[in-house]
């Protein structure tokens, strides 16, 4: 099972009985990534992403879906890789709709979430830069 990851696109907005509108999901947008769900040996379900630089490359889907299905199957073994911040919200949708599809099985993301929103990485990557050129 596999997802594609869009960016941009648009809201529209859906006529109902009398003058309720309906706000529906974003439509259209630019395919930028994928998520895919693996089954790995021992039965459970691995989630792996991939996401393109859009200023520097071109999105192939074929390439996307290898990649992600790739990160799926080497965090069976592997230590993870973290998950970038920009997709973090749709990795969410996508375990829970992967969840959803695979009724039973343990999901088990890929990737590590990395620092939470509450934590400065900025700040603790200098002070790791500063302790390290004082040894």
């Amino acid at each position: 099972m596999f997802q594609y990851i869009t960016r941009g696109g648009h809201k529209r907005y859906i006529r109902t009985t009398g003058n309720v509108r309906k706000l529906s999901n974003n439509c259209g947008g630019n395919r930028v990534g994928a998520f895919a769900a693996v089954e790995g040996e021992d039965g459970n379900i691995y989630i792996g992403w991939s996401l393109c630089q859009t200023k520097l490359d071109k999105f192939d889907k074929n390439l996307a879906v290898s990649i992600a299905k790739g990160r799926a199957m080497r965090g069976c073994t592997d230590p993870v890789e973290v998950l970038p911040a920009s997709i973090r919200t749709k990795a969410k949708a996508f375990i829970r709709r992967a969840e959803r599809y695979y009724k039973g099985k343990q999901i088990i993301p890929a990737f590590s979430w990395g620092p939470s929103v509450n934590e400065k990485p900025k700040r603790n990557f200098i002070i790791r830069l500063i302790k390290s050129m004082s040894m």
